[in-house]
């Protein structure tokens, strides 16, 4: 950068918004090429910045600014409240225009922006964002008005959770979120949420993923004085909207807690299967990932530099990876990770030069031993760890994944037990850990999950390849079984409307084993986005998840790498012939084959990665 920058914002998919408070100016930078697209002037330091997604499908930008207004004589210039404004890139660049028609009185401590998501008008709530609010109302500012609205949530943070008629309040001094109505200040729910209080801003991150285009529904909130990450989640599907059990874990052993007066930050990719926490001024990260059902805790990254801010551009799709964007100390010079290159190394990731990073995650691995989950009542702090992450998977939430027993475990398996009719005690009996193992082999047995689906595809496949053993094509993944896996239980069955990805690699399996008379077992098949962000190391893969890939090996194995040679040749033949256009790669473990339409050999040609 030609000048420090404080703060780094998401802009669009490859595009970050850069805010310079000294100058005061706004930059449009590609992350790509690190080329400025465009750049404006402010006349005052923005005290909010705010980018949203607008109606039109364009990136945007709001702005609260100190309004100054002249005196008839010329003297110096008077506070005269707050001024909302609106920055739009067009083709002569950014622009900014004057929003709401008249200026938010200067009675907010710290004045904040926040977007309302309407189909009709775009509109936007201003707050204060103050530990001590000198008033609990907060305003609805629209394109030519703006009007008061009293609420009993006095707001620290206005959140988008996928709604245009409410959003999420935090309000940490009293340890509570509430959703209110937007237009009527409303309180629609309210919990307790412990953990969140906290004293001093700088110890409080909060962050939404997709907050610029409405939210997920989701909020992360990382608290350094409590100690505390929470993630809250908002389910809308009943007639008035809830907020579900706040799933937390410690940050104890985070190196943050030992940074007190640094300004904490947080951020996610959409999933929230990669969440990092930092401070300004520190070059090491903790990460974390939320399952169904818990949170847990990853090796963390340390950075080749300390860092000033960091943000995440989200991908245009669900299937697209995410960037996240870091904004190195000395404010020029961004460093910038996909998914996949945070989620690949042995040991504690280091941020290099070009902005790659790495974290350890397991991969798919067809030797998963069969063997039960739990074995008897007494249980070490890998055994705890299993239980809870299989409570969490089948919808027993157990809050952290972190090998201790606590409140939230123990009415987990209650529940459970209460649900299979066995006595809620809370702790394991012999009847709970037949239950249990039942319930995990139930897991990686598609016909005993869904027989109805598993017959129904069966006759879908026949009727196109007959004679192929299509139950195959449906396995879930051996990670997706694995109950000391990260990924046990993520994946699911392919969607109906993809079920014909898969016929073309049906007519090669079928070939492969009638011509070849190779006996073929299927490894991984579909993947759903959250499986393939785990067992794929951070790539969504999206021909897996377009169920057109499969990962296969010889069945009854006796030298893996001869035998993946040999499938390999066979199916390549295949292809040589005709028989279908895609990708071919082949691991330790086995091989990938895909029905793309192009013919690749992944791992051979350079610039072509696994899908």
């Amino acid at each position: 950068m030609d000048s420090p920058i404080k703060r780094i914002y998401p802009a669009g998919t490859e595009t970050i918004a850069t805010v310079n408070h000294s100058i005061p100016e706004v930059q449009l930078i590609d992350v790509d090429t690190g080329s400025i697209n465009a750049r404006l002037s402010l006349n005052s330091e923005p005290l909010s910045f705010l980018p949203f997604v607008g109606s039109s499908g364009l990136w945007q930008f709001a702005t609260i600014t100190r309004a100054n207004t002249n005196t008839s004589t010329g003297s110096d210039s008077q506070l005269n409240g707050y001024a909302v404004g609106v920055l739009s890139a067009a083709s002569e660049g950014l622009t900014r225009k004057n929003y709401g028609g008249e200026l938010i009185p200067a009675i907010f401590q710290d004045p904040t922006i926040g977007p309302v998501f309407s189909k009709e008008r775009k509109s936007f709530l201003v707050w204060d964002r103050s530990l001590a609010p000198t008033s609990s109302s907060y305003r609805i500012v629209e394109p030519t008005l703006t009007r008061e609205v009293q609420s009993k949530a006095a707001p620290y943070e206005l959140l988008a959770v996928r709604s245009d008629s409410y959003m999420l309040a935090l309000q940490p001094r009293r340890a509570g979120a509430s959703l209110i109505d937007i237009r009527t200040g409303r309180i629609l729910d309210d919990v307790f949420v412990p953990g969140i209080s906290v004293h001093k801003p700088e110890g409080l991150a909060v962050f939404a993923p997709r907050a610029a285009s409405g939210g997920t529904g989701e909020v992360v909130i990382a608290n350094v004085e409590e100690e505390t990450l929470t993630v809250l989640s908002v389910q809308s599907g009943s007639r008035l909207p809830r907020i579900d059990l706040p799933l937390q874990i410690s940050l104890r052993s985070s190196p943050l807690i030992r940074r007190s007066g640094r300004q904490l930050l947080v951020v996610a990719d959409r999933a929230l299967s990669l969440i990092l926490v930092g401070s300004v001024g520190t070059n090491k990260l903790s990460v974390f990932r939320k399952t169904r059902g818990a949170i847990e805790e990853i090796l963390p990254i340390e950075l080749r530099a300390p860092i000033a801010d960091m943000t995440v551009l989200h991908g245009a799709t669900n299937i697209d990876p995410d960037l996240f964007v870091f904004l190195r100390e000395d404010g020029r010079e961004l460093a910038v990770a996909s998914q996949s290159t945070l989620y690949q190394s042995e040991s504690p990731g280091q941020l290099e030069q070009d902005g790659t990073a790495t974290v350890s995650v397991p991969v798919e691995d067809p030797k998963v031993p069969e063997k039960p989950a739990f074995v008897n009542e007494q249980l070490d702090a890998v055994s705890v760890t299993r239980l809870q992450r299989v409570l969490a998977a089948l919808g027993y939430p157990v809050s952290a994944i972190d090998g201790r027993i606590g409140p939230q475990t123990t009415a987990a398996i209650r529940a459970f037990q209460y649900d299979k009719g066995i006595e809620a005690i809370g702790s394991l009996s012999e009847e709970t850990l037949k239950a249990l193992n039942a319930a995990v082999a139930e897991v990686g047995d598609v016909r005993a999950s869904n027989k109805s689906y598993a017959d129904e595809y069966d006759r879908f496949m026949q009727q196109r390849v007959p004679g192929v053993d299509a139950e195959r094509l449906l396995t879930l993944g051996s990670s997706n079984k694995d109950p000391d896996s990260p990924c046990f239980a993520l994946n699911s069955l392919p969607p109906r409307e993809l079920w014909s990805n898969s016929v073309a690699f049906a007519r090669v399996l079928k070939r492969v084993e009638e011509e070849f008379g190779l006996k073929v077992e299927v490894v991984s098949g579909y993947r759903s986005p959250e499986y393939s962000r785990c067992a794929a190391r951070g790539d969504v893969g999206s021909y897996h998840v377009k169920f057109q890939a499969f990962d296969i090996r010889l069945a009854d194995q006796t030298n893996a790498e001869k035998d993946n040679a040999i499938l390999f040749d066979a199916i390549k033949k295949i292809r040589d012939t005709g028989e279908f256009q895609g990708g071919l790669d082949a691991t330790v473990t086995s091989v990938h084959v895909d029905t793309r339409g192009v013919n690749v050999m992944i791992g051979v040609d350079s610039e072509l990665t696994s899908p």
